[in-house]
């Protein structure tokens, strides 16, 4: 004789059970353990489910085995951790200090240089998957590293600056000037592919010359709410730079305009900028080396991300080009940090 399916639990139970059940899969199994429960054949049950007859026999298998909590999956903890504890606690502490602090020439952990210092320091040899797990376990993440100039401003700088800098915001602010911050950009005309169109297996091109002289230099201020105006050039110097800023300052009216530390943004000549337009337009430099300080270091990648994906001819045609996407808001304009809004 045929062993029942789940004497102990009435059909009302299980519809009561699916009626507040949450997970999707768990609700399936309930909806397949009812049809069961009325007689019905497993073929038909399958097919009213629209899943595999095997599916819907081994959810039926492991609840009569298991009882009702088996609808839910049972999550693998997955194998034992080959390094205990102790060993644990010293790789962190390793990974934390850089590898120079264990002997290798490099300021950056990769996989396999931590899995040799694993299987050199512990005798642990690990899989590459396996050691995407281990790194995921102890909170590390593949990221990308920004440079940093080592005479960059230190971190307690930054945010005295920080302070500095929207206190300034609001004092200009509440005197009718507009708090804006400039950069500049160069960028190429030509761009060399990495792959290419050819009847040739491994087409050959000449070096020479493929980077090209052509490039456009863009000068850029963004404010808030979105606030923005670029100029472009041939070059990066002075008379470009006094001549963009010039046009800001009729763009916006009296300017606070944060800066870095360019060759060409010298103090004097700002100043006597300062005087031209009778105290219009005030300037402030940025710590030195600290390009996460200006907003639009950001808008760049957007500008350069535009003109590699579209056929350019000439400067004029990228200037031309790229100013109607950023017009048409194609290319986004950077969100003002909070330091700088008054």
């Amino acid at each position: 004789m045929a062993k029942e399916f789940l004497p102990n639990v009435s059909v009302n139970y299980l519809r009561k059970l699916e009626r507040n059940e949450k997970d999707s899969k768990a609700k399936m199994i309930l909806l397949a353990c009812i049809a069961k429960k009325e007689k019905k054949d497993l073929k038909d049950i399958a097919q009213t489910l629209n899943k595999p007859y095997n599916t819907v026999r081994g959810w039926i298998n492991r609840v009569s085995e298991g009882g009702l909590k088996r609808r839910h999956d049972i999550k693998n903890k997955g194998a034992r951790c080959k390094l205990d504890d102790k060993q644990i606690k010293k790789l962190l502490r390793t990974l934390d200090r850089g590898p120079k602090s264990a002997g290798y020439e490099t300021n950056l952990w990769t996989l396999k240089l931590i899995n040799a210092y694993i299987k050199s320091e512990f005798g642990v040899d690990y899989h590459n998957y396996s050691m995407w797990q281990l790194m995921n376990r102890l909170g590390y993440r593949p990221v990308m590293p920004r440079p940093r100039n080592p005479r960059s401003a230190t971190p307690e700088e930054r945010e005295t600056f920080k302070k500095k800098a929207h206190r300034m915001s609001a004092f200009w602010g509440g005197r009718g000037y507009t708090v804006l911050v400039e950069d500049e950009a160069h960028i190429r005309l030509k761009i060399v592919p990495r792959t290419t169109w050819s009847r040739e297996k491994n087409p050959v091109i000449s070096t020479r010359g493929m980077w090209g002289s052509k490039r456009v230099t863009i000068m850029g201020v963004i404010g808030r709410d979105g606030a923005h105006y670029f100029g472009f050039y041939d070059a990066g110097n002075w008379e470009n730079t006094r001549d963009f800023l010039l046009k800001v300052h009729e763009q916006f009216g009296p300017v606070l305009i944060f800066m870095d530390h360019a060759s060409y943004h010298q103090e004097r000549n700002l100043n006597a900028l300062t005087r031209e337009t009778c105290g219009g337009m005030q300037f402030r430099f940025l710590p030195r080396y600290t390009p996460e300080l200006n907003p639009i270091e950001t808008q760049w990648s957007g500008c350069k991300d535009w003109v590699y994906s579209t056929p350019l001819k000439d400067p004029k045609h990228l200037a031309r080009g790229l100013g109607g996407a950023i017009k048409r808001n194609i290319v986004k304009i950077a969100k003002l940090h909070d330091c700088y809004i008054p």
